[in-house]
């Protein structure tokens, strides 16, 4: 069925053409490029600014880099193995009261150190940890393969309360979270209040977290042609393609929130009117369960996963994945 694929994506190309005047998007060029690491180095897997340092974990050397807010690189500490010390594939990273928390995929745990990159202690994990949140020495995580994929360990006890239907959080019937396979991102807003988004639909739901957690979906206003056309060629490839033969394109790539703040940001994948795939930065308001767009931002070529913020949220750090190496823009906010 080549050529109703063909069919949509023009008819997306043309939508993206008539949105663009429709809201104005501030282009982020290279002039506003602060610093970038010397070196290129391997595909990073997560990142986390901590203390004016970024630290960048390194899968398939099983390290995490660190480097000063100007990206020069510091020092690095782990390497590949599953010993004390040791990282296998290490994926996603973050700070929280003076010490690092690093998962490592293929070992089924989570590494701590401390900011110099001293090992401190092995937890074993009994799911996977996509991305986690450490909150009142309980670790918040998902598993995207489980059939309760959202769950809460306990890191001393090392109980485990699990909770959300596979595919459906909220128990509602969405074939896009279906397909997506609960791949989410999300990021800790308060102690016991989490904010989560699916990358395929693009919905938020708010995770309140207690003995029997809650999962409440909040109301979004998102003006952005691009995502909004984005959600619509997935529509259209979901109403034309089996499920078997999909192979939708990646939608959302990150999720922060500036320093436990009202301000909240989106990365995503997009096209502009000339077909060159880029990243999109939103920045939303997030008041009173509500989100709102404030501010749209595009990348010349760019290509980012993962990004971390400055605690004032007035840059951003990102690997691109075209030149290899580790990037600072500056933002205006």
């Amino acid at each position: 069925m080549i050529i109703p694929r063909v069919i949509l994506f023009i008819v997306f190309l043309v939508a993206c053409v008539q949105y663009a005047t429709a809201q104005e998007m501030q282009k982020i060029s290279s002039d506003r490029i602060v610093a970038f690491s010397s070196d290129m180095i391997g595909q990073i897997s997560g990142l986390t600014f901590a203390d004016s340092l970024i630290y960048a974990t390194e899968g398939r050397s099983g390290q995490v880099h660190v480097f000063d807010h100007n990206l020069n690189q510091i020092f690095s500490f782990g390497q590949t193995g599953r010993g004390p010390g040791d990282l296998s594939w290490p994926s996603y990273i973050m700070e929280k009261d003076g010490k690092i928390y690093v998962e490592e995929g293929r070992a089924l745990r989570l590494s701590i150190f401390s900011m110099n990159g001293d090992f401190i202690n092995n937890i074993l994990l009994k799911k996977r940890a996509l991305r986690f949140y450490i909150f009142n020495n309980s670790l918040f995580g998902f598993d995207r393969s489980s059939q309760n994929p959202f769950y809460i360990f306990n890191l001393e006890d090392e109980s485990i309360v699990e909770f959300g239907d596979r595919y459906n959080p909220n128990n509602s019937s969405n074939r896009y979270e279906l397909a997506a396979r609960n791949q989410y991102y999300f990021q800790g807003i308060e102690t016991g209040k989490i904010l989560i988004v699916n990358e395929t639909s693009g919905n938020f739901y708010n995770i309140h977290l207690s003995d029997k957690p809650e999962i409440i979906k909040i109301n979004t206003e998102i003006s952005d042609p691009y995502f909004l056309n984005r959600l619509q060629y997935v529509e259209n490839y979901f109403n034309s393609t089996s499920l078997q033969q999909l192979s939708w394109p990646l939608l959302i790539t990150d999720l922060q929130v500036c320093n436990n703040t009202e301000s909240v940001y989106l990365a995503y994948v997009g096209q502009d009117h000339e077909s060159i795939h880029q990243n999109m930065l939103l920045l939303l308001s997030y008041k009173n369960d509500q989100l709102t767009q404030t501010k749209s931002y595009s990348f010349e070529n760019r290509l980012f996963n993962k990004f971390a913020l400055t605690n004032d949220c007035s840059s951003i750090f990102f690997y691109d994945q075209v030149e290899g190496k580790l990037v600072k823009y500056a933002l205006d906010n």
